[in-house]
């Protein structure tokens, strides 16, 4: 409280994380902030943003802003232009997976691995999602599930060889002509 009282910054952190939680902050959650703010080194401003984001998430609790929060911190997410670039990232992989998954009928959230692999597949690479489909129907044809590991080695041999056309592809599966599903 008597930080609270000196800090105009902390003051503002405070009521601005009150409001956009939609109630009062508690003594315990005003120390979480104050931990942030202090100890973690986060300005108020990237403090609200990880609020934010953890409101937008659906998860508006402090164990897990603390947990975003300190993540930001160990990756030097300290001003409002990184944690922008960081949350544009994040909704990046967010669409590139429920593209993904739209097109290969997958229904489960992803592991942060899966993320990882599909937003490579998608951002770095630019595979073409006939070949997506391609590599999806092949892994299940060999492994009888959806394995990101198998896929990107497969993905990974298409993008070094420079392949983008869904029978080049096929080919190289020792298949010949795609097969539709």
């Amino acid at each position: 409280i008597a930080r609270q009282k000196g800090s105009p910054d902390f003051a503002y952190l405070l009521d601005t994380a009150s409001a956009r939680l939609g109630k009062p902050i508690s003594h315990g959650e005003m120390e979480t902030l104050l931990y942030l703010y202090d100890t973690a080194g986060l300005p108020a401003e990237v403090v609200l943003m990880v609020i934010e984001y953890a409101v937008a998430m659906g998860k508006a609790n402090m164990r897990y802003i603390e947990k975003v929060a300190l993540d930001w911190a160990d990756r030097e997410i300290d001003t409002i232009g990184k944690a922008e670039e960081h949350l544009c990232r994040l909704e990046r992989r967010r669409q590139a997976w429920e593209a993904f998954a739209t097109l290969c009928g997958i229904g489960q959230s992803p592991t942060a691995a899966q993320q990882d692999a599909v937003e490579r597949w998608t951002t770095d690479w630019s595979m073409p999602e006939p070949l997506l489909r391609l590599a999806y129907n092949y892994c299940m044809e060999k492994t009888g599930k959806f394995n990101s590991s198998y896929m990107d080695k497969v993905l990974e041999r298409w993008h070094g060889e420079g392949i983008t056309d869904e029978a080049q592809a096929a080919e190289t599966l020792g298949g010949g002509k795609p097969k539709k599903k």
